[in-house]
C-alpha cells in the first residue's frame, strides 16, 4: 500500500484500526459458529450494516477507490488521492495541462460539471450523496498547487436534473 504525503498518513493508520476492528469481528463470528456447531444450536450474530456516512464505511471507500489512482477523469483531469473526511470524501485532483495560477472560476465550473455528471450517473455514488455524503474536491494545478475547491452533493444532483 503506498502512503502519500501529509494528513494521508493518518488515513491509513486509522483505516488499519477499522481493518483490525472488522477482523476482530470476523474472527469472532467465526468462533461463535464453531462454538454453535458443535452444541447443535444455532447461534445467530447481529449483522453490523454500515451507513454511507459511517467513519468505517467512507475509510473502506477510500481503501477500496485508492487502489486505482492515479487515474484519469478525462484527458485534462486526473484523480491524484482520497481521503475520508466527516460525511464525506476529499478527492485532490490535478488539472493537467494547466498551472494553479491559471485555473479560473470557469475551469473549476466545467471541472465540477463534468465530474457531477459522472458521480450523479453512477449507481453506487449516487446512493451515497443520497445518503449524505459530500464529494469535496480540492483542484491542484499542473505543477500541484492548489487552485481552487468545489463540492458535489444530493442536492447539486438534484438541481440539475440527475
Amino acid at each position: 500500500m503506498r502512503v502519500a504525503r501529509g494528513g494521508q498518513r493518518q488515513f491509513f493508520r486509522s483505516g488499519a484500526r477499522s481493518l483490525g476492528l472488522i477482523m476482530r469481528l470476523l474472527a469472532l463470528s467465526a468462533l461463535l459458529s464453531v462454538l454453535a456447531c458443535g452444541t447443535g444450536e444455532s447461534v445467530e450474530t447481529p449483522e453490523v450494516v454500515l451507513k454511507p456516512t459511517d467513519a468505517a464505511y467512507l475509510e473502506a471507500a477510500v481503501m477500496e477507490r485508492s487502489l486505482s489512482l492515479p487515474s484519469k477523469i478525462n484527458k485534462h483531469t486526473e484523480i491524484m488521492s482520497v481521503t475520508a473526511i466527516p460525511a464525506g470524501l476529499r478527492y485532490n485532483i490535478r488539472m493537467i495541462h494547466m498551472p494553479a495560477h491559471t485555473v479560473d472560476h470557469q475551469a473549476l465550473r466545467v471541472a465540477q460539471v463534468q465530474i457531477a455528471e459522472r458521480s450523479c450517473g453512477d449507481e453506487r455514488e449516487r446512493l451515497e450523496l443520497d445518503a449524505g455524503v459530500a464529494m469535496h474536491y480540492v483542484v491542484h494545478g499542473m505543477e500541484k498547487n492548489t487552485a481552487g475547491r468545489f463540492f458535489i452533493s444530493d442536492v447539486y444532483c438534484r438541481g440539475r436534473g440527475w
